[in-house]
């Protein structure tokens, strides 16, 4: 048996990750931000799930004293980061603790794609100019972006988001009107290949405008085609993290590295 593995998810390669790493033979503490994300891990004797939000928001978020106490509780050979932060002041502050504890820690790393015609933006002042159009924009980001980006612009959004109370709950705190938001699983998580769903909605709302935060992510690639497909304008708002060199690794490269380990 190997040792023991600290994973921080919010992505769904996080599942993935942890069955590769259980059959590689380590343990694993595992933190997610839902009980909805919890029941897509393996059940095993060598899994341990903690569910934790931070500041109201369906993120995870180590302060110093939480890492801290999480190190003298447990000792972990690894950190994996795999919530894939869209501002780069997230990844810095995890780098920064876990070289003052002299804590390894690995990142995973989407490789980061921008299909043809798109725009990309990287600044919200330079969304909050596209919102001026009177256009009817549809967002499709993370809770945690999703709030990043409405708190930031001064037009009606609509908005997709989990089909779990607590999504519903706190877009509804953040002001969005019930009619514009809608649950709906992914399509690759409803097993099927049509698109139905997504072009009703966009016909439903009148969408002339997609803004996606560009993360890499399945849901991206089904909404860029969906809006391609009918015309829409789509705009990429640019993952800051990525704007310096390189910091993290594919899903296959952290699990060569840790086999090797």
């Amino acid at each position: 048996m190997k040792g023991r593995i600290w994973l921080l998810s919010r992505t769904s390669e996080g599942p993935l990750l942890a069955e590769r790493l259980l059959e590689q033979g380590w343990s694993l503490d595992i933190s997610v931000a839902s009980l909805t994300a919890a029941k897509s891990y393996p059940l095993s004797s060598r899994i341990e799930i903690r569910i934790e939000l931070s500041q109201g928001m369906k993120s995870i978020s180590l302060t110093p004293s939480i890492l801290k106490a999480r190190l003298k509780e447990k000792t972990f050979n690894w950190i994996i980061d795999a919530t894939h932060p869209f501002r780069l002041n997230e990844v810095d502050n995890l780098s920064q603790l876990c070289r003052s504890l002299h804590q390894p820690l690995l990142r995973l790393e989407r490789p980061i794609k921008t299909p043809k015609n798109i725009d990309l933006i990287d600044s919200l002042n330079s969304l909050q100019d596209l919102m001026k159009n009177n256009e009817n924009i549809l967002l499709i980001a993370g809770l945690q972006d999703l709030a990043y980006i409405y708190d930031n612009c001064n037009t009606p959004c609509f908005a997709l988001i989990s089909p779990d109370p607590y999504s519903l709950q706190l877009a509804l705190s953040m002001g969005f009107p019930p009619g514009h938001l809608a649950c709906l699983l992914p399509q690759y998580r409803r097993n099927t290949n049509t698109h139905y769903l997504e072009y009703a909605l966009c016909k439903h709302w009148g969408v002339t405008l997609l803004i996606l935060c560009q993360s890499g992510c399945p849901i991206e690639q089904i909404w860029c085609y969906v809006g391609q497909q009918i015309g829409v304008r789509r705009v990429f708002l640019q993952n800051i993290a990525h704007f310096n060199e390189r910091c993290g690794f594919s899903a296959k490269e952290l699990l060569e590295i840790l086999n090797k380990c």
